[in-house]
Formats: C-alpha cells, sequence, structure tokens
C-alpha cells in the first residue's frame, strides 16, 4: 500500500476528487483504502484556514521517470507507449461531462504524479492539486494564480489564462514524456539539462 499526508487549504479536497473520479471509475486511479482528515490553525478572522489530509491507497509502484534509461530497471520502449496510453485515458475520461453534468480535472501532471506498477500498470495519484467541476464552468477559483508544478505547466497556464481544460493536463503529461527521454537520451547527471534545452 502507499500512504500520503498533505497539509493545504480549506477547500481544497484531494479525498473528495480522488473519491469522485474512483465513483466514476476512471481507469488507472488507485483505490483508497483509508482516508483522514483534521483541522489546523487559522481560526481567526481574516486568517487562511488549514487542514491536512491523509489517504492510505493500493500500491502504486514507483514514479514514472524510474523506468526510463539504460540501467537494469528500464521497461520495454512497447510498454511506455502503452503506460502513457494509460495516463492521456485517465485525464480524459475523467475530463468527461457525466450524466450529473460534473467533470474532474488533475491540474498537477507531473513525474511525481504519475506512477506505474510492475512494467506496465500505470496509475495517476495526487489529486489534491484537482478540482471536480460543473459543466461550463471552468474558471479557477483559487487564491493561487498558478496551480501545478511550474516546470510542467503548459503554455496556456503559464499565462495565467482564467480557464483550465484537459488540454492543459495532457500538454503537461507531453513535458513529462520529454523530461523522461531525457534519461534514456543523456548520460544520468545530465538529464535535467537537456530537458530544459527541450523546454527552452
Amino acid at each position: 500500500s502507499a500512504f500520503k499526508f498533505q497539509w493545504m487549504y480549506e477547500g481544497e479536497d484531494e479525498i473528495d476528487v480522488h473519491q469522485f473520479v474512483l465513483k466514476r471509475k476512471v481507469p488507472y486511479v488507485p483505490e483508497i483504502l483509508c482516508t483522514a482528515s483534521i483541522n489546523a490553525g487559522g481560526q481567526d478572522q481574516g486568517a487562511q484556514k488549514y487542514k491536512g489530509e491523509a489517504i492510505v491507497m493500493e500500491d502504486v509502484g514507483k514514479p514514472i521517470n524510474s523506468v526510463f534509461g539504460k540501467d537494469s530497471n528500464a521497461i520495454p520502449e512497447a510498454n511506455i507507449i502503452d503506460i502513457f496510453a494509460g495516463y492521456v485515458q485517465t485525464l480524459i475520461y475523467a475530463a468527461v461531462v457525466g450524466k450529473d453534468r460534473k467533470y474532474a480535472l488533475h491540474r498537477d501532471v507531473s513525474m511525481g504524479n504519475l506512477m506505474v506498477r510492475g512494467t506496465c500498470h500505470p496509475y495517476i495519484i495526487d489529486w489534491g492539486c484537482g478540482r471536480v467541476f460543473t459543466e461550463n464552468e471552468q474558471h479557477v477559483t483559487s487564491g493561487r494564480q498558478l496551480i501545478g508544478t511550474t516546470i510542467y505547466m503548459g503554455v496556456r497556464v503559464l499565462k495565467k489564462c482564467m480557464t483550465r481544460a484537459v488540454v492543459d493536463d495532457l500538454e503537461s503529461l507531453f513535458l513529462v514524456l520529454c523530461h523522461c527521454l531525457s534519461y534514456s537520451l543523456s548520460p544520468s547527471n545530465k538529464h535535467d539539462d537537456a530537458f530544459k534545452k527541450i523546454r527552452a
């Protein structure tokens, strides 16, 4: 099993978003075994309130970058294609508007949130920046201007576009793939530099 705990602003609900995509039967989202939340601080008027959320999930394996490269952990290219196709399927399926007129966006697709168990089972974890929207509701209603991991943000997000869409998650996924490929194309101590050149 895998355990995660994090502090977040009140109103950001990773557990709720994670449970939403599970209920939708979105593929490649790990099952939740146990959850807990606590409130802490920020009780004075005008102060930001915080809360902690803990999630115990099924085993999700290791980060996707660990299976790239030329060492013994590397997996066949065909498996890599299938794994990333699985990530695409997850993001698109979550963003489909359901009968309840709701859909979800992850909004933080990054190296550490894309996992793989064994040699072929992908998982997308960490829905803490995610949000459940209703149809035609796209405006970002967060006090933070940029939501996600900066190095993997797409052009629209970096330009602080007021709306988020699944295309932004998919662009982040493409950037993660480019970064992963740099592990195979560059010496082990130079892959981050190689990725920066790709983004330049």
